[in-house]
């Protein structure tokens, strides 16, 4: 990846941000635009569809056995 695509990515990540901070309703496509890019940023081009995992799933509390004291 040239310096030249790299600015122009950096750009549009700018754009694509400002609008994501700035909009009432955010609109999926500029949030799987930032991702795409950020990908792009990290891999220098090589993958565009990195998988970001971001969250941490919790525990489930659901009762499983209903037995009479409900353990």
């Amino acid at each position: 990846m040239t310096d030249n695509e790299r600015l122009n990515l950096k750009l549009e990540l700018k754009e694509v941000t400002d609008r994501i901070n700035n909009a009432e309703f955010v609109d999926p496509k500029d949030i799987r635009r930032m991702d795409k890019i950020n990908s792009m940023l990290l891999t220098g081009n090589m993958n565009a569809d990195l998988n970001w995992k971001i969250t941490k799933g919790k525990e489930s509390q659901r009762v499983t056995s209903f037995t009479r004291n409900r353990r």
